[in-house]
């Protein structure tokens, strides 16, 4: 069983200016794990 992570609610606000569309997106908790913290889980999305 995998521990929780604590801090962090598992999901992320993604917003298109161009659409004007708003969703939010589950994040999968072995990232949130890998990436711990806001600069390194940042640092990924801008990555990928």
């Amino acid at each position: 069983m995998d521990k929780p992570v604590y801090g962090y609610s598992g999901k992320q606000l993604r917003i298109s200016l161009n659409n004007r569309n708003v969703t939010v997106e589950n994040i999968d908790p072995k990232v949130l794990r890998r990436y711990l913290g806001g600069a390194g889980y940042r640092a990924r999305i801008l990555y990928d």
